[in-house]
């Protein structure tokens, strides 16, 4: 303000000469305010996490805040080292907020409440214990039952779920929910454990397949290792559903194109992502317009921890028709 049209054309035709960009985290400090929201996600090989992405840029879009996102897993692979090295990166340019897609280490979340970062866990379910906390997840254990219930209609009895390891928190409950509608049906569960990735998921059910095991149906649990358990069937010439049905877990946006088309569980993850970001909104309100410093997890509420339904997709590669 105070700096006519004339001064302020000729600034700004410098700053395009030299190429100079703002630097947001001195502006911010200098303002005492923070702009930025970080948003970590556990591998974009895996289309739910670019959904969940696009949501979160969506709902900030028009807000004064920015998204920066960092891959925690790529390519589905995760180490404690490079979780320490994003929480650093992440504090290094003073966010005001971080939506995280997996659970973190206690003394990388301490350090988040030390620097006063408002946290909102999406995809899994705040640290046990933390009563004061703020997360979006889904109701992994009724979609999964209802995976597994839709199976059995099918009169399907020898089942196999190729799982990625349980460092992330949805594969409790999406075994859980199996082996319940397992057991409803009379049928039989193996869990093939697998790492979070398209290789080892072809790999461990190559190997159960070449041990003579014939299931007649498989449950991927995500999208990318639904590709591997597709690359292991063709290997083993075997095609859904005229030889087995294969289901999975999460949406993608080609599913309606693959031959066969791919029944599935849809969380809907650009809408969390959407609501995730809109939660962390209202957060860094609540905190700005507190007439007192107050602590980041005396912020928190009860009703900040939101489970959303997920809804079963019914294609082909189960068996039916549509």
């Amino acid at each position: 303000s105070g700096v006519s049209e004339r001064s302020r054309v000729a600034v700004q035709e410098a700053a395009a000469h030299l190429g100079y960009v703002v630097n947001s985290a001195a502006r911010d400090l200098k303002r005492n305010r923070r702009s930025g929201i970080s948003v970590i996600t556990a591998s974009t090989e895996n289309s739910y996490y670019v959904d969940l992405v696009q949501g979160v840029h969506a709902e900030l879009r028009g807000s004064t805040y920015t998204a920066m996102v960092s891959d925690i897993a790529s390519k589905g692979h995760y180490s404690q080292e490079i979780e320490d090295q994003t929480i650093e990166s992440v504090l290094g340019a003073r966010p005001a907020g971080l939506i995280t897609t997996l659970p973190l280490s206690k003394k990388n979340l301490d350090l988040l409440e030390r620097w006063e970062v408002l946290v909102v866990f999406v995809d899994s379910p705040p640290p046990e214990g933390a009563n004061r906390a703020a997360s979006v997840t889904t109701d992994n254990l009724k979609a999964s039952g209802d995976l597994g219930d839709h199976l059995g209609l099918h009169g399907y009895r020898n089942w196999v779920s190729v799982m990625y390891p349980s460092r992330w928190p949805t594969r409790a409950p999406r075994v859980k929910g199996l082996q319940d509608a397992a057991r409803r049906n009379g049928a039989s569960l193996t869990v093939l454990d697998a790492g979070n990735d398209m290789t080892s998921a072809a790999d461990a059910l190559s190997e159960y397949l070449a041990s003579g095991s014939r299931p007649d149906a498989i449950i991927a649990g995500n999208n990318p290792l639904l590709r591997g358990v597709m690359g292991a069937l063709a290997t083993h010439s075997l095609h859904a559903p005229q030889d087995l049905g294969l289901v999975s877990f999460d949406e993608f946006a080609w599913a309606p194109l693959t031959t066969p088309t791919m029944t599935l569980i849809d969380e809907g993850a650009a809408r969390i992502g959407r609501q995730a970001a809109a939660l962390l909104l209202d957060l860094i309100e609540r905190r700005e317009s507190s007439n007192e410093a107050i602590a980041v997890t005396d912020i928190y509420k009860p009703h900040d921890q939101i489970v959303m339904p997920a809804k079963l997709t019914i294609r082909e590669s189960c068996g039916c028709h549509t």
